[in-house]
């Protein structure tokens, strides 16, 4: 073992025991002088409170993303209940906007169709008269049966009138028949026309559509708890 102060160094140099330094061998770096120094370390603050900075955003990002997430499937589980609420007051609206038009159409129809049949009753007879005549086949000619005040203008149209196979054509009054109403026979097949009777069944088919929707808003109020 040997000590630093008992080595002769020059002596180990003159011996080749001390390696001599290689010419193309770069120097040893000197020492950071204290502005170095500083600078470095504020250089590797500011890296590190960059790369510190830039890790914690994208992680509030994606904690912010995942908490948005979560707040909107919770307001949509909060709107589920309102959007039901809604579609069952639409519904209720139109059912109550439905029953209130055929409550209106009911009502003009009671009131304009017997006006409108009454009014038009001579022309529809008339040109259900010109239909069976159309229709009558058959030697025996066509019996047209009308109410007694239509026989007299109506004889005036069809006092010449001839069947399609050359029959002739018989207008008789029917007492029974109301007004616009007629019957007509001929060989083989007969016709009935009666407005009062289809003027009835669209005052029944309105009256049931009413009654109809009246219950439809009537259940859909019971199941909603309003009116």
């Amino acid at each position: 073992m040997s000590f630093l102060f008992d080595r002769d160094f020059d002596a180990e140099a003159a011996a080749g025991l001390i390696p001599a330094p290689r010419p193309d061998a770069k120097p040893a770096p000197l020492s950071l002088t204290a502005e170095e120094l500083a600078a470095k370390l504020q250089a590797a603050r500011e890296e590190g409170y960059a790369q510190g900075h830039a890790e914690g955003l994208a992680e509030g990002q994606h904690l912010a993303q995942e908490d948005g997430a979560a707040r909107a499937r919770e307001s949509l589980a909060a709107l589920v209940p309102q959007i039901s609420a809604l579609e069952g007051d639409l519904s209720r609206y139109r059912a109550a906007r439905e029953r209130d038009l055929i409550r209106l159409t009911q009502a003009l129809a009671a009131r304009l169709l017997p006006e409108i049949a009454a009014r038009f009753a001579p022309r529809r007879l008339a040109a259900f008269c010109r239909r069976a005549l159309l229709l009558a086949e058959g030697p025996g000619g066509l019996t047209l049966e009308v109410p007694p005040a239509a026989l007299e203008p109506l004889q005036a149209d069809f006092r010449e009138a001839l069947t399609g196979t050359g029959a002739a054509v018989h207008l008789i009054a029917a007492p029974d028949l109301a007004e616009g109403a007629a019957r007509a026979r001929w060989s083989g097949g007969e016709a009935h026309f009666h407005p009062e009777a289809l003027m009835s069944e669209i005052l029944a088919t309105l009256d049931l559509l009413s009654r109809d929707a009246a219950q439809a808003t009537t259940e859909g109020s019971d199941d909603h708890g309003q009116p």
